[in-house]
């Protein structure tokens, strides 16, 4: 049988009602906050719209006391007390007439809700929807009955006419009596704590929206690109930060991963055109022609050299730079073994680890190189990541290949053939595989000797970091090592984001 809408106790229009129910249809994370909150609240669907309701519209406006159900009374007085916390005011910024960011937030409060109030509460919810549903199941049969006795009557059956009248009667007063004793039911309220809980569920609700954005930046989304994270995206996103922190701190820090990596980038020697290829206009004295110069020794003439070199006239050589050989894709190696978990600083190694693969798939993303992410763990346990063009990637993919995780043991060759894989197919020469690990894996001489011959072969190099170990075989196939002790890992940063 088909739930029965409530009603709302916010003045909505059919648009808002469309709008969220095209939205439901579309939000996963919100079916499953309705479905998991309707058995232990009645009205709870109908308080998830309100709360969305309340955060999106433009200037929600709250139905009095008396035209509101008394199902619906705790509801209204959730509306009510959020809507007087200023973390509601600050929330309604970020999601005023944006329908996703308002689920964000119906969906944090809601569940705020669902943990606060009290059974005894929730059962007088239940008790009202109860008998709203009687009076209503009855009044229906009432007016059945009164159609069926109108038409006995005009077919000149009086007696059925009049049986069906008393059953019409019958129901109207079973329909008195279910309003009476809602009415006598006693109104459910809210717990002393609600204010301060409310306001917290809001104020997660902003940093999770803030948390997706960070995210979506320490990969390559800065402020001018953030059309491109879709409201969707975000809510999906943000819905995932809340339930894994650990993926909300890997992005805290992959921000200052990408600051070190967008600096180390600047310091890379740029390509200076030296190839003339015409003539043109402008003021760079260092390309203006003889001819040009000349007119700075006659006297006369050096007011006009003046004039055109202020205005950018000047004729001066055109010159035009060789195109950059394409390079190869970024493989990140990056090690998932159980001890990847552990670590000495405000963050694991594994926290580390990922904040460094999001900065050098920023990198990739910059230089539009292909990139792939290659878990590695036991023998058989390989996860591949491949983003043929980083700079189309989807934010649920990103921070899937952020959170996984395998959790078991260290091998080195399966990894290294799966990076030797990747840069065999790539069209260019000089790709670059950054390598990060700390355990340590036999690697046998039959394995080197065919990838030094690869590395020969397509020109790319293997950058090696070691997390909290000193002794391993990565010697053997790496160009470069640098080691990360306890906080300092400057030495580390400075290879590897300069790819």
């Amino acid at each position: 049988m088909e739930e029965r809408d409530r009603g709302s106790v916010l003045e909505l229009d059919r648009y808002d009602f469309r709008a969220y129910s095209e939205l439901r249809g579309q939000a996963a994370g919100l079916r499953k906050c309705e479905e998991a909150g309707k058995p232990r609240l009645e009205t709870f669907p109908e308080l998830l719209r309100d709360v969305w309701a309340g955060l999106f519209k433009f200037a929600p406006e709250l139905k009095s006391e008396v035209e509101v159900p008394r199902s619906l009374a705790l509801n209204r007085r959730v509306i009510e007390e959020a809507q007087k916390l200023p973390a509601w005011q600050e929330l309604r910024e970020a999601t005023r007439l944006d329908e996703w960011a308002s689920a964000l937030g119906a969906v944090s409060l809601s569940e705020a809700v669902l943990a606060l109030v009290p059974e005894e509460e929730r059962q007088k919810v239940a008790d009202a929807a109860r008998l709203e549903d009687q009076a209503e199941r009855f009044l229906e049969q009432a007016e059945a009955f009164s159609a069926m006795a109108d038409l006995a009557a005009r077919a000149g059956d009086r007696d059925r006419a009049e049986e069906f009248r008393r059953q019409a009667d019958a129901d109207r007063a079973l329909v008195e009596e279910a309003r009476e004793m809602l009415a006598a039911l006693p109104v459910p309220g809210l717990p002393k704590g609600f204010w301060k809980e409310a306001g917290r569920a809001l104020r997660e609700a902003a940093s999770d929206l803030e948390g997706a954005e960070r995210f979506a930046f320490s990969w390559g989304l800065g402020p001018g690109q953030a059309q491109r994270l879709e409201k969707q995206e975000k809510f999906e996103l943000a819905r995932r930060l809340r339930s894994e922190p650990k993926l909300r701190q890997i992005a805290d820090l992959a921000g200052r991963m990408r600051n070190v990596a967008a600096a180390k980038q600047r310091e890379r020697t740029k390509y200076v055109p030296s190839e003339v290829v015409g003539v043109t206009q402008g003021s760079d004295l260092s390309r203006v022609l003889p001819s040009e110069l000349v007119r700075l020794t006659v006297p006369d003439l050096r007011p006009y050299f003046l004039r055109d070199f202020l205005e950018g006239k000047l004729l001066q050589y055109e010159l035009k730079g060789r195109e950059k050989e394409g390079r190869g894709p970024l493989v990140v190696c990056l090690d998932s073994s159980g001890s990847m978990a552990e670590g000495r600083r405000p963050y694991t190694k594994e926290v580390w680890a990922k904040a460094v693969l999001l900065a050098l798939f920023w990198i990739a993303a910059r230089q539009k190189r292909a990139f792939a992410c290659v878990h590695f763990g036991s023998r058989t346990e390989i996860k591949m990541f491949e983003f043929p063009d980083p700079r189309s990637a989807r934010p649920a993919d990103v921070a899937e290949m952020a959170a996984f995780f395998f959790g078991g043991g260290t091998d080195f060759e399966a990894p290294l053939r799966k990076a030797q894989e990747l840069l065999e197919k790539s069209e260019y020469r000089k790709g670059d595989v950054v390598f990060i690990t700390d355990g340590q894996a036999f690697v046998s001489d039959e394995f080197l000797l065919g990838f030094r011959a690869a590395k020969a072969r397509k020109g790319f190099a293997v950058w090696t970091v070691l997390v909290d170990v000193y002794a391993s075989a990565v010697e053997q196939f790496s160009d470069g090592v640098e080691r990360v002790d306890g906080l300092d890992d400057r030495a580390a940063l400075d290879m590897v984001l300069s790819v």
